[in-house]
C-alpha cells in the first residue's frame, strides 16, 4: 500500500522523466504565494498535514520572480527582472565567447 505523506510524492506520478534540465513544479510554504498562484490559473495540490504546497505547472520565467518585486513600484521591477534576465544570459553565454 502506498502512503502519501507529501505533496512531492506526487511528483514522480506526473512527470514519470527520470532526467529533467529545470524543475517542472514549484513548492512554496506561503499560504499568500499558493492563494496568487491560484488566481493566475495554476493548480496547487495540497496534502493534510504537510506544511508545504505543490504548484504546478512551473514556467522557467518564474525562477526570476521574487516577493520583492511586488514590495516597490514597477518600474523599479521590471528593471530588477531584466537585470535578472540579463546576468543569467551572460552567465551561460559569455564562458562560451571566452572559450
Amino acid at each position: 500500500p502506498q502512503l502519501l505523506l507529501d505533496s512531492s510524492y506526487f511528483v514522480p506520478w506526473l512527470f514519470p522523466c527520470k532526467i529533467r534540465t529545470f524543475a517542472p513544479v514549484r513548492y512554496t510554504e506561503r499560504p499568500i504565494v499558493a492563494a496568487a498562484k491560484l488566481r493566475e490559473g495554476k493548480f496547487v495540490i495540497l496534502v493534510n498535514g504537510s506544511p508545504s504546497a505543490l504548484i504546478l505547472p512551473a514556467l522557467f520565467c518564474e525562477n526570476f520572480e521574487c516577493l520583492d518585486d511586488y514590495a516597490g513600484t514597477a518600474y523599479f521591477a521590471s528593471f530588477l527582472r531584466m537585470l535578472k534576465y540579463t546576468s543569467f544570459y551572460l552567465s551561460i553565454f559569455l564562458p562560451g565567447v571566452f572559450v
